[in-house]
């Protein structure tokens, strides 16, 4: 089983066949791994984060612009409990002046394209009692390099590598041995990617 990123750069070496540092440094693998759990983390959406800077409430201030690390937001907190999670479309739905509503305490929120949108809409009264709403989004992974395989359970680590293993061996369009390589884990990648997503929706898993 692989358990550090020590261990993930050596999978690697050993099935590119590339075990020389000086050809092949730590930090290209690194590279390419990040790559990996980048695209395994837009399948899965296996990596979050939770944060309590991305919004600062503005009295009569609808909607709130997202830092490009968001890619989807799956809940958020004030003063202690949870906002209900709606739509544009459902707020359009029940009223198609929602955006004239009367302001207040935020009751709901919606996730549209970049931004953040509460209803109502944050008074004075609401800033003064509190700023910051708590949110849980799923995000960009961490750097590798840096962070290892964060969140990524460790039965896992190898669908993440099989994309990196197949996207370094595509670098060498030349190379009959090269191209059945990034072929084959490239499929290796999909399979296993699809499985996992299957599971994480039969179980239920919100993070």
């Amino acid at each position: 089983m692989i358990t550090t990123i020590a261990g993930a750069r050596t999978y690697f070496r050993e099935r590119t066949n590339e075990r020389s540092t000086t050809v092949l440094p730590d930090a290209t693998i690194d590279e390419y791994l990040q790559i990996g759990i980048e695209a395994l983390n837009r399948r899965t959406r296996y990596f979050y984060a939770d944060s309590s800077a991305l919004v600062t409430f503005v009295a009569e201030t609808q909607e709130y612009a997202l830092s490009l690390d968001v890619i989807e937001v799956k809940f958020v907190t004030w003063r202690g409990s949870e906002l209900a999670k709606s739509s544009i479309e459902e707020f359009r739905r029940k009223n198609n002046r929602w955006q004239q509503e009367t302001s207040g305490s935020p009751e709901f929120w919606a996730h549209y394209a970049d931004k953040l949108v509460f209803l109502p809409k944050p008074n004075a009264e609401a800033v003064a009692a509190s700023a910051t709403p708590t949110i849980r989004f799923i995000s960009r992974p961490a750097d590798v390099s840096v962070a290892g395989f964060t969140q990524l359970p460790y039965q896992e680590w190898p669908i993440a590598i099989a994309y990196a293993i197949a996207e370094w061996s595509a670098t060498y369009p030349d190379s009959a041995v090269a191209s059945g390589r990034s072929a084959y884990y490239r499929e290796i990648f999909k399979e296993e990617s699809e499985a996992v997503l299957a599971y994480y929706s039969l179980r239920g898993v919100q993070k």
